[in-house]
């Protein structure tokens, strides 16, 4: 049952916060400089981190939302449950690699491309072959985990003391707003159009939106940690 699922996975973040707390013991001195925590909203690297942020969160939430309808349209109900749990359960071994290969976050321009091209590949082969959508689900499970993880990672590698928290903020803000209004869009192409394909649009659009990022800051250098 999903309520039984929900309690499983919220465990691990009630004994995440027990041992923070009780195995840390700093004791931070108090701050007299006057601190900055809205984001900074005309500064490009917090909407390029937001765009990261935004391709991860969108192809995963699309791809949740918009994939069962695509396949029920083809016919293909009986995927549905295997390739959501494939989608899901490739996210968590694609955090093991990135915690075991931290070089990972270093690259995170080179990693951006990659995986966003595997991200947009896979959608569209989704839309050519839904009958092996369970593989395509486990490749933008995966590549958009690996993308998330990186991107929650580059706030504290580009920025330094309390800058972090309003870069990650401003990140969080613009990826999570995408993340909503993105598969509401493509949800609104399908109703519209009635072609099937137009589901998957915004996952496509989410891994096409990695490669630019990471292919743009390949020039600037502004995400090299």
């Amino acid at each position: 049952s999903w309520e039984a699922t929900l309690a499983v996975w919220a465990a691990p973040v009630v004994v995440t916060v027990v041992l923070v707390a009780s195995l840390t013991s700093e004791n931070p001195q108090p701050v007299r400089e006057r601190v900055r925590w809205i984001p900074s909203w005309n500064e490009g690297l917090t909407w390029q981190l937001g765009a990261v942020q935004a391709a991860a969160s969108v192809a995963y939430f699309g791809s949740n939302a918009l994939l069962p309808v695509f396949l029920a349209e083809h016919g293909r109900e009986h995927l549905v449950g295997l390739s959501l749990g494939v989608l899901n359960t490739s996210q968590l071994l694609a955090s093991v690699v990135v915690a075991a290969l931290p070089l990972a976050i270093s690259a995170g321009r080179k990693v951006l491309v990659l995986n966003g091209t595997a991200i947009a590949a896979a959608a569209v082969a989704v839309v050519v072959e839904p009958g092996l959508a369970v593989l395509w689900s486990a490749v933008i499970g995966f590549c958009s985990a690996i993308v998330f993880t990186v991107s929650l990672a580059l706030p504290a590698a580009l920025a330094s003391g309390r800058e972090v928290a309003r870069l990650a903020a401003g990140m969080l803000t613009i990826g999570y707003g995408c993340a909503f209004l993105l598969p509401l869009a493509g949800g609104a192409l399908l109703d519209s159009t009635g072609a099937p394909w137009t589901a998957l649009t915004p996952v496509v659009v989410a891994g096409l939106g990695a490669m630019v990022v990471g292919g743009v800051a390949a020039h600037t250098r502004e995400l090299d940690p």
